[in-house]
């Protein structure tokens, strides 16, 4: 069993592992102010929960129990149960808004909206059909500049600030050992993946309109990363 607890903060972002949560752009939102770039990563986990074992149930030849009863033997010796459980957090994405500040400056192609004080982030019973809370995002507003022309503001949402749901997934097996003589055995094994057929939900790009604020599909859960139940059957030969 091993929890890893940590945080992965940088001030810019690279690569394609980083560009699906950062909208497709690796630029800065405001060129001159890089101190708002500092946050968390596309790639920052800060939960990691795995549980692995494997036992052998104590009957059967050499074991504690049903050691002599050849029948009890037959029946109820060679199994093995094991298990992978794998709990994490959900990874961060920007929140778009649709007001760009490409006046402000050269590089500006994207803007984050603004957040409302006293409004939570996320929907008290969020899932699939909205993960967000719409309220609590705004347009940014607009400054005049010395000639009158009013220039987009940046939103006073941080990089980065939203962060999807979290994903569990458990896999199980059974196996069954058979001597057949000294040093040949056979193992039946039957293997469970995602065992409880949870799915798990992840975000879209943050360029995609479902993390736009104002669009109809805002904070929806587009897609799924997890295959569903799959269950197979094999036999082993260990020689």
């Amino acid at each position: 069993m091993n929890y890893t607890w940590s945080k992965n903060l940088e001030s810019g972002s690279g690569g394609n592992s980083a560009m699906q949560q950062n909208g497709g752009t690796t630029n800065p939102l405001d060129s001159w102010n890089l101190r708002k770039e500092k946050s968390v990563s596309a790639l920052d986990l800060p939960n990691v929960f795995v549980v692995s074992a494997g036992y052998e149930l104590p009957f059967g030849k050499g074991k504690p129990l049903a050691s002599r009863n050849s029948f009890a033997r037959a029946l109820l010796g060679g199994w093995q149960l094991n298990g992978i459980f794998i709990s994490q957090s959900g990874l961060p994405t920007d929140i778009r808004s649709t007001r760009v500040a490409a006046a402000n400056q050269l590089f500006a192609t994207f803007n984050v909206p603004d957040l409302v004080l006293g409004q939570s982030m996320y929907l008290p019973n969020g899932g699939p059909d909205g993960w967000f809370n719409p309220a609590a995002f705004t347009e940014p507003g607009a400054t005049p500049n010395a000639k009158g022309a009013q220039l987009i503001n940046f939103g006073t949402l941080a990089r980065r600030a939203g962060r999807g749901p979290g994903t569990n997934n458990l896999d199980f097996s059974v196996f069954r050992a058979f001597t057949i003589r000294e040093g040949l055995n056979l193992q039946f094994r039957a293997e469970a993946f995602n065992l409880t057929n949870t799915p798990a939900f992840f975000l879209p790009s943050a360029a995609s309109p479902a993390l736009t604020i104002g669009n109809p599909n805002f904070g929806n859960l587009t897609a799924s990363s997890a295959t569903g139940r799959q269950l197979q059957f094999g036999l082993k030969i260990l020689f």
